[in-house]
């Protein structure tokens, strides 16, 4: 049996990382979450060009960020740029109350990043969460991989594209 693996250490850890990044790194991020149900679909079932999101959700995380790439296209000059974005994943559900899904948009530093995966398998102390002795908190942290998407592609700017967040 490994030592300091119980569920009052997996609390403890949780408290510290709770304080670190929510109280003391303080790096916040708006959520947003696609509305499926208030997009409009057309004949075949793909959505309209703008998609529809809820009100954003400021939650706190630590953000990776790559190096800039410029591509010049026949439209101009694009930036390309790729972000990973760690959760809590105890402070998203009991916080913030939602759940990070591909499609989702995180603004952060002026600009809006798409969730393009979404990695769920950090364990605590390596143990899965099916593990008896820790009944909660086996699951540490939730991270997001995303690409900077354009302003006029997600259009969220425009009051009439967010909906009034509900609970999830």
């Amino acid at each position: 049996m490994a030592l300091f693996h119980s569920s009052k250490d997996a609390a403890l850890i949780n408290k510290v990382n709770y304080e670190l990044v929510g109280d003391i790194i303080e790096q916040l991020v708006n959520v947003y979450k696609y509305d499926l149900g208030s997009t409009q679909e057309n004949l075949y079932g793909e959505s309209s060009a703008e998609k529809l999101y809820r009100t954003p959700v400021q939650v706190p995380c630590l953000v990776t960020k790559e190096d800039q790439e410029w591509e010049d296209s026949e439209f101009g000059i694009d930036v390309n740029q790729t972000a990973t974005f760690a959760f809590l994943k105890d402070l998203l559900k009991d916080r913030a109350k939602i759940a990070i899904e591909v499609g989702d948009i995180i603004e952060h530093d002026n600009g809006y990043w798409e969730v393009d995966g979404v990695v769920e398998n950090q364990y605590f102390g390596g143990r899965r969460p099916e593990d008896k002795n820790l009944k909660d908190g086996a699951s540490i942290s939730i991270i997001a991989s995303t690409h900077l998407t354009r302003r006029s592609k997600v259009a969220i700017e425009n009051n009439q594209n967010i909906r009034p967040n509900e609970i999830i």
